[in-house]
């Protein structure tokens, strides 16, 4: 995962000194990276008390090995079947890969809503809800990333999600000069952006660019630049943090711990010593020609050579400010101390400053939670159940294959004369194939006898059982098997069913809206605030919704800072699959076709479809009728057919259930094409 470059000065005329907040020293700094799991004497239960997220470490990691099979988790096997072949299953990667497909199903959507129903602040809450799904959909795309399918892999696979934003006010193009011509253009469009230049415009052409072009043309080039934000989701093995519920995301403290290879730079800033310009080589800085870098894997994984010399960073978020340090290298910690005998700590300050956040910018999507004071128990994945069967079943399936390839090729073995058994190196008994070269010279009066296996019946029951517990344990992924239903199956008994099988893919749903949201309001809360105190100083610009969720680049669209506050964001994920999104709609007609049920074309269109403004779409669905019926009749009138019909324009009510037959699919086809956005049914 790409690490996020570090803010720039909000001010850049003078030169700052890369300390600038002092609330915590180093020494303070390094005390919360040794409680909190980031020392190396913190990771190492020989050399001191681990901190507190180490074991939450080493447990991810050894969920992790598991997931990809990793040769450090096979099943380990006793005497006599030491020559076993390791098996692993593959359940977790197919339950992880059918849950991400589930959890990417549906894109999210931003609500806002407007403090009145004034046009103005209707107006106002859908530039900030195109201006906040646009930004999304950009840094998505900037980054290579999917924010529901890294939230999933955290919540499912490891622990929980970690969502981490900063701002990126570097994206944002400076203000063009203006163009100047020697002669105004002959096109019309171009002839209005220029007009005679004056004596206050200074040295120009004849000709000079109106300040309406300008900021016209400065309004294209900050749409084109993208959302001036970074947004990453980091591993919870790299995340540790301080509670505090006072926070808008309950965390009062929070720090991110990384390894990263510097390559040829180490040797460099080494001999310079420019500790800053280590961190700027890690951040970014376009001087060196490098703008990301990426976590290295670690040494025992199977990339985890050839990355030279690796740095440590750990950056420290509280309420207002932030820390980079660096850890110092191997040699430096061997006696503890510098050149001037003064005690060096192990992580260096390397850089801090204050923020606008109000917060550690970080949201946490949780899967599984339970009422446990220790770390380790309180956050669990949805893949637990499969992380505690899967290794008895490993080594049960392993012994299981081994045994029955001894009963498929037969093994000898050898007596001697005397009575006992050959051996081997091991001074066990020897058991060998009969096209050996030890039964071809078979010692005089030894005799050849055949290893008997025998695979007892309570073995294959106890593998089975194991088995059924083995996917008994493995969560719901929304799916129903074809034994399940049938063509008789009705509406309500298919939508209970798949309602059951959604409930673990909706909880994760919910928890990953709730850390977007709080995400998507600490951005607006930086928007709307000024240049001097963090803010970007002006509005975010980005290209006009367009048909079909294309964009109008010839046109843009932002949304005023001083607005923002009075707006309230929110984020929604369509928790119904595919498959469960019709049985709900095939429930609904079923009681909308019942004379005797109660539900009208408005309850269907709000409970059933997820309609927001069913009363436009019942407007627009009447005037189809009238239409429709006018047609029926202007057809009748011309091939002269004389038969009465009802006047089905001169219907002012709304029809009631029953007379909505034969009128669905013109109805849930304009409630798509009209009116896109949905919310919560």
């Amino acid at each position: 995962m790409p690490v996020l470059a570090h803010e720039p000065p909000l001010i850049d005329d003078e030169p700052r000194s890369p300390i600038s907040a002092t609330t915590l020293s180093e020494a303070d700094l390094n005390q919360i990276l040794d409680h909190l799991g980031g020392s190396r004497v913190s990771l190492d239960r020989a050399r001191g008390t681990p901190g507190r997220f180490a074991a939450l470490y080493q447990r991810i990691r050894h969920r992790e090995a598991h997931l990809y099979n990793s040769s450090e988790v096979d099943p380990a096997f006793p005497a006599p079947y030491l020559k076993a072949t390791p098996w692993q299953t593959d359940l977790l990667r197919r339950t992880w890969s059918q849950l991400r497909q589930r959890l990417t199903e549906h894109p999210l959507r931003v609500h806002v809503e407007p403090p009145d129903d004034s046009p103005s602040a209707r107006q106002a809450a859908d530039n900030l809800e195109h201006v906040l799904e646009q930004g999304l959909r950009q840094i998505e795309e900037r980054s290579h990333l999917s924010l529901q399918a890294d939230l999933g892999y955290g919540q499912v696979c490891l622990c929980f999600g970690v969502l981490h934003w900063q701002r990126a006010a570097d994206r944002l193009p400076p203000l063009p000069a203006r163009e100047q011509r020697g002669s105004r253009p002959e096109e019309p469009d171009e002839r209005r952006r220029f007009r005679r230049a004056r004596s206050e415009d200074g040295p120009a052409l004849p000709w000079i660019e109106t300040e309406a072009s300008r900021r016209d043309r400065d309004r294209q080039r900050q749409a084109a630049a993208g959302f001036p934000w970074d947004v990453e989701v980091i591993r919870p093995d790299q995340f540790a943090f301080v509670e505090d519920h006072g926070s808008g995301n309950g965390l009062g403290l929070a720090v991110v711990l990384r390894e990263v290879g510097l390559g040829e730079y180490r040797d460099r800033l080494r001999e310079q010593d420019q500790l800053q310009l280590r961190m700027t080589a890690i951040a970014g800085e376009r001087s060196l020609g490098i703008s990301r870098t990426v976590d290295v894997p670690g040494v025992e994984d199977p990339s985890g050579v050839g990355w030279g010399d690796r740095v440590r960073v750990a950056s420290v978020w509280t309420r207002t400010e932030y820390y980079e340090l660096a850890a110092l290298d191997t040699a430096g910690l061997r006696n503890g101390r510098g050149a001037d005998g003064n005690l060096r700590h192990e992580w260096t300050l390397i850089k801090s400053h204050s923020h606008p956040y109000e917060m550690p910018p970080f949201a946490i999507a949780e899967a599984d939670t339970n009422d446990h004071p220790d770390m380790t128990f309180r956050w669990e994945p949805t893949l637990e159940g499969i992380y505690r069967a899967k290794p008895g079943y490993d080594y049960e399936r392993s012994l299981g294959r081994f045994l029955a390839e001894q009963t498929v090729v037969p093994l000898y073995w050898i007596q001697l004369p005397d009575g006992t058994y050959q051996t081997d190196d091991d001074g066990s008994r020897m058991e060998v194939p009969f096209d050996s070269a030890e039964v071809r010279t078979l010692p005089a009066g030894a005799s050849l006898h055949r290893v008997e296996f025998r695979v007892d019946p309570a073995f294959v029951e106890f593998l089975r059982m194991s088995h059924d517990e083995l996917v008994a344990a493995a969560p719901d992924s929304g799916s129903v098997e074809r034994g399940e239903i049938g063509p008789n199956t009705q509406p309500h008994t298919l939508n209970l069913l798949l309602g059951s099988r959604n409930l673990q893919v909706q909880q994760l749903k919910r928890a990953q809206t709730r850390a977007v949201r709080v995400m998507l309001r600490n951005m607006a809360l930086v928007m709307a605030k000024p240049l001097a105190d963090g803010g970007f100083g002006a509005p975010i610009w980005v290209f006009a919704k367009g048909k079909n969720r294309g964009l109008k680049r010839r046109e843009t669209v932002c949304v005023e800072p001083s607005v923002i506050p009075s707006l309230d964001i929110d984020v929604w994920i369509d928790p119904y699959s595919a498959a469960q999104r019709i049985a709900v709609q095939e429930h609904g007609r079923a009681r909308l076709t019942d004379p005797l049920d109660p539900l009208d074309q408005r309850a269907y269109l709000e409970q059933y479809i997820g309609e927001e403004h069913a009363e436009q779409v019942l407007s627009r669905h009447r005037q189809w009728r009238m239409e429709q019926a006018r047609f029926e009749r202007e057809l009748r009138r011309v091939r002269g057919d004389a038969e009465s019909q009802p006047d089905v324009e001169a219907r002012t009510d709304v029809p009631a259930s029953t007379s909505l037959k034969g009128h669905l699919t013109p109805l849930s086809r304009l409630t798509a094409v009209d009116d896109d956005r949905t919310v919560n049914p």
